[in-house]
Parts: C-alpha cells; sequence; structure tokens
C-alpha cells in the first residue's frame, strides 16, 4: 500500500483539521484496507476473495512525524476498517505517537488482554460498532455477534479512562417497530453503562 499515499503539500492541511473528543486538528490516517468479516452492511460484504492490506511500519512512521510535525496535528484518527485485527502490528508504531488517537472496532476483538494493552497508549477515544440492540437483525446482517458480548465489552472497557463512542443503526430491510425499539431501548442502556461522549445512530 505504500505507493498510495496522500499529497498534503498539494492543499491547505488546515482545512481538513476536526474537532473532535481527542483535539482541535485531528487528521485521518489510514494504516490498511480490507476487512476479513463480510457484515451484510458493508461494502466488504460484496467483495469476494478480498486481501487484508497494509502500509509498512517505516511508512506509518514517517507519516505520523509529518501529520503530527509539519501539520501540526494534535491528535490523529486512525480510519481503518479494522484498525485493531493485529495488535502486535499496530502496537510497533502506536507506541511512539506522541498525540492522543482514536480508532473504530468490533466488540469481538476486545478482551483482557486488549485492554491491559490499549490501556498503557494514549487512545483516548474508541467507536464501538454495535450496529442494532436487536439479536435478530445481528444474525440476520452476519455480525457475528451477541448482545452479551458488546455488553461484556462494555464492561471490560469501563476499568479504562478510554471514551467510548457506540454505532447503532435503524431501518435494515425486514426489520419491525418491535427490532427497532429493542435498538432504542438497547440504546438507553449503553448511555447508563457506557457514559458514552456520542452515540452515532
Amino acid at each position: 500500500l505504500d505507493e498510495f499515499t496522500p499529497d498534503w503539500d498539494s492543499v491547505d492541511v488546515s482545512k481538513f483539521y476536526m474537532q473532535t473528543l481527542e483535539g482541535n486538528r485531528t487528521l485521518l490516517i489510514i494504516t490498511s484496507r480490507g476487512c476479513p468479516f463480510k457484515c451484510g452492511f458493508c461494502i466488504h460484504s460484496t467483495i469476494k476473495n478480498e486481501v487484508l492490506r497494509y502500509h509498512s511500519n517505516e511508512y506509518l512512521l514517517q507519516q505520523l512525524n509529518l501529520l503530527t510535525g509539519k501539520y501540526n496535528a494534535d491528535s490523529l484518527m486512525f480510519y481503518d476498517d479494522l484498525f485493531f485485527l493485529d495488535i502486535k502490528k499496530a502496537d510497533q508504531f502506536i507506541s511512539k505517537i506522541s498525540v492522543p488517537w482514536s480508532a473504530s472496532t468490533r466488540v469481538s476483538l476486545i478482551d483482557n488482554k486488549f485492554v491491559e494493552w490499549i490501556r498503557e497508549t494514549k487512545c483516548k477515544s474508541i467507536l464501538l460498532g454495535i450496529e442494532s440492540g436487536s439479536q435478530r437483525i445481528l444474525d440476520k446482517v452476519y455480525k457475528k455477534q451477541t448482545i452479551s458480548e458488546i455488553l461484556n465489552a462494555v464492561i471490560l472497557m469501563s476499568s479504562t479512562d478510554i471514551e467510548l463512542r457506540a454505532s447503532l443503526m435503524i431501518g435494515f430491510p425486514g426489520e419491525t417497530e418491535e427490532m427497532i425499539w429493542d435498538t432504542i431501548k438497547f440504546n438507553r442502556k449503553l448511555s447508563i453503562d457506557m457514559k458514552p461522549k456520542a452515540i452515532d445512530l
């Protein structure tokens, strides 16, 4: 992937700053492309034989130094489809980041080992791909996660100071009013358990 790199010098980088939970000059960075999961609502469900591709650590360190140095980013948002799939690889450059950062993940990737690792980083927020509070919908869209797994991930992460954000959707084909209310009620429960800064619906 290293041959695909943004030409930051050709644009006014200040126009790409975002105000986020982590800072006022947040810039995006992508370390990989692709996802091995095939959730029914995602573009990756239509791509056959997709291979997960990574940038090299040398490239990523160069980009990190460029964004936080020359372009004055005060925080970073990792915009990968699935950033935490390979913690060992991520840790090789995460440990060298001097500014706060955020990323998104699946709840199935959160376990005690993950929590112990991320607690020691500069991660300030994580977006959890929860998607629905109805198990029937989660099964229907091949999310391959359960309501109990979601709650367990939230409980594990509550032992850290990292802010949790939740992504939920309604309006799936075949979704009934009862299922929508399952998500709304689950949303309320998460608002209490997670105390999130944001819930994306």
